[in-house]
């Protein structure tokens, strides 16, 4: 009897789903496919395959316009309309076409025009508005992402790196003689800081600046190979000025990390003295941009060159700092560069929204094998759970981090001017970087698996896509690192709990909790679907595995220091969980916000399926994670099973609504600057690949 209502239940269920997806399909009575190809005597009489249809706005009731303005947050202003307007328009000129046969060098010369062209006149982008407007910068930004990320990191390297970094570490002489400059493109910036021997570990660079009271000058040099400056972005061809990181000399002691502006090139395009510049070759991505690796002979630059914001040397070599210790300038230093962080927060979720984009469109147009007992049409991609569960897993986990990442994006004006906040905002940011860089390619591979051919095709751009974020992972910090700083943070709070009476109280209280909650059987067995698809039960999960993991590194770094050992070998020693930790951290995070948001919105409609994309995440986590929440008797055996159950369920619900989501990104994704046949909804991906290749010529 229960076999034959589970297969009642399965047989209606399937024919909900083919009623619901019914609404994204052509209907065509004279054919049993969903797309059709006549066979053809030659290439050019290929008729049309059978339409698409209109891909719905909206479903089910949800107002397009105000799920638009959810996912802009606090980009949803009519000025930043405005401006992607204008962008949108300067990008779908013919100047701006990319060329996927072009070789590398003119790959790199075509890509140095647009960016001269994109820049002129200062129209969008100033380095000023970092400071002054930093949402107007990030929006402006934004809109290059899809056009090229070669481009964008183009011209990211110059207005943000060097740009931003004269801006945060410099005084008003050096505003003044640069940054318009930039904004024009006349100075074509670098950010030197990494070198062979040293990346993440900036405080180690080996370059030397020493100041020479004589003439007033700081002397640059590379005393070593490994000193050598490398993968510095626009430096190989093109760059004529950088913002170089080195240690500063006095009389032949080290006082730290400091910046210099260090011209490159003449007007000429020749190099300056002493300076030695190659090319860094053939990367895996980002070969629009010439990276190259410098060296300095003993390279004279004037006193004033210095960025002096935080620390100064006077014409007669005395020193002078706004902090106490080299410690303390060099945080400083760095925590001033936090937009970069952001900007490689915002610029892969747009890439990742692109691939999810193009593989839904797929999946629901793609048809595969079928019932052809009963001459039933071939089944659709997004109907194989192989399929949708991925892709609305990538959806929920777009929606929710795209929204932490709004977020920030509104604190980002309060960190330029708080310390503290700046400080909260510098370890967030550290960790949702690292932690976004991580999952998006990995995610973009498997989006091209699931477009099959076409997703292999250069045309589709997913491949593109999933080559360049691939250095996202370890540029602006490498993720191990970055995970360490927002971890580094949480646990330095907690340790200052903990050495105060009420944060022993609250720790005994919260082990307490814990206890009660996980010896109470209906906590911990309850598989009813209000409960485990409840926030409070999510929120339990999220909370208790960041309280978890703080507590437990916390003591296991008093038990190894209490050992004797080194403080760096005690946490390296640790190093496996403070990663989880920063990625619990971030994952509640990412959570917690998107929960704040659905709070703001209205519409009933609306407000449903948001909730849904946040049990798709939400259980995709916890999925993900079960074997630490068994592990730990917070979740139990059958309660897991129903976890795994409930998850693959609520994603085939958020199936129906899928369309109209990832359509909602189109503001800053529009097709006429994405141009992939994937993601083009005016006809179908094989009209639309078929007809791009059948005029290539190699």
């Amino acid at each position: 009897m229960e076999l034959q209502q589970d297969q009642q239940e399965t047989f209606e269920n399937f024919h909900r789903l083919e009623r619901i997806l019914s609404q994204f399909l052509p209907t065509s009575p004279s054919s049993d496919t969903f797309l059709e190809i006549q066979t053809c005597s030659s290439p050019k009489d290929v008729p049309s395959p059978l339409a698409i249809g209109e891909l719905p706005l909206t479903s089910q009731g949800i107002p397009y316009d105000q799920l638009v303005a959810f996912k802009l947050g606090p980009f949803d202003q009519e000025r930043f309309i405005s401006f992607r307007r204008d962008i949108l328009q300067e990008l779908s000129k013919p100047d701006y076409e990319i060329d996927h046969a072009w070789s590398v060098s003119e790959y790199r010369r075509n890509l140095h025009q647009q960016a001269q062209l994109f820049t002129k006149g200062a129209r969008f982008l100033r380095v000023q508005d970092i400071e002054s407007d930093p949402l107007l910068f990030l929006n402006n930004l934004r809109m290059v992402f899809p056009h090229d990320v070669s481009f964008s990191a183009k011209i990211t390297i110059t207005f943000q790196l060097f740009g931003g970094s004269v801006l945060a570490l410099g005084t008003k002489p050096h505003h003044e003689k640069y940054l318009d400059k930039v904004n024009n493109l006349e100075l074509l910036g670098c950010f030197a800081m990494t070198e062979l021997g040293h990346g993440s570990n900036v405080r180690s660079i080996l370059t030397q600046a020493t100041y020479d009271a004589v003439s007033q000058e700081f002397i640059l040099n590379t005393p070593s190979l490994e000193a050598t400056k490398v993968w510095i972005g626009n430096a190989a061809h093109y760059g004529n000025i950088a913002v170089v990181f080195a240690q500063l000399l006095l009389d032949e002691k080290k006082m730290g990390v400091h910046a210099f502006v260090v011209p490159l090139r003449n007007a000429e395009g020749k190099l300056e003295q002493g300076i030695e510049i190659g090319d860094c070759g053939m990367k895996v991505g980002w070969n629009g941009v010439d990276n190259g690796w410098i060296r300095f002979h003993h390279v004279r630059i004037p006193r004033e060159n210095l960025l002096n914001r935080f620390a100064n040397v006077a014409p007669n070599g005395e020193y002078t700092s706004q902090f106490s210790s080299k410690g303390q300038l060099f945080a400083a230093t760095l925590s001033q560069l936090m937009v970069g962080r952001l900007l490689y927060f915002i610029g892969p979720s747009a890439a990742i929204h692109a691939c999810l984009k193009a593989g839904l469109y797929f999946a629901f147009q793609r048809t595969q094998f079928g019932d052809s007992k009963h001459n039933a049409r071939e089944t659709q991609l997004i109907q194989y759970p192989t399929h949708f569960v991925e892709l609305m897993k990538g959806l929920a986990f777009v929606y929710v981090f795209e929204s932490a990442g709004n977020e920030m994006c509104q604190r980002l004006f309060d960190a330029f001017k708080d310390e503290q906040k700046r400080e909260e905002f510098h370890a967030l940011m550290s960790g949702l970087k690292a932690y976004i860089c991580e999952y998006t390619p990995r995610f973009a591979s498997k989006i091209r698996v699931m477009c099959g051919g076409y997703g292999y095709s250069a045309y589709a751009r997913i491949g593109e896509m999933r080559r360049d974020l691939d250095i996202f992972q370890t540029a602006e910090g490498d993720g191990t690192v970055l995970h360490q700083q927002l971890a580094r943070y949480l646990i330095i709070n907690y340790q200052k709990e903990l050495s105060s009476y009420s944060g022993k109280f609250q720790l005994v209280q919260e082990k307490m909790n814990d206890f009660l909650y996980k010896s109470n059987p209906l906590n911990v067995r309850s598989t009813a679907v209000s409960y485990i698809c409840s926030r409070a039960f999510f929120l339990k999960c999220f909370h208790f595995q960041v309280r978890y993991l703080k507590h437990s590194i916390t003591m296991k770094l008093r038990a190894l220091r209490f050992a004797k050992l080194p403080p760096m070998t005690a946490w390296s020693n640790c190093l496996l969980e403070i990663v989880e930790l920063s990625k619990a951290a971030s994952r509640l995070f990412a959570l917690e916000q998107f929960h704040a948001r659905i709070a703001k919105c209205t519409d009933a409609k609306l407000n449903q399926a948001l909730e849904l994309i946040s049990v798709v995440y939400s259980l995709s986590v916890i999925d993900e994670e079960i074997g630490f929440f068994r592990n730990t008797d917070f979740i139990g055996s059958q309660q897991a099973l129903r976890v795994r159950e409930l998850f693959v369920e609520k994603c085939r619900e958020l199936t129906e609504l899928s369309i109209v989501l990832v359509n909602a990104s189109e503001p800053y994704l529009p097709q006429q600057i994405l141009k992939s046949f994937l993601t083009d909804d005016k006809t179908n991906y094989m009209l639309g690949f078929f007809n791009i290749v059948k005029n290539v010529k190699l």
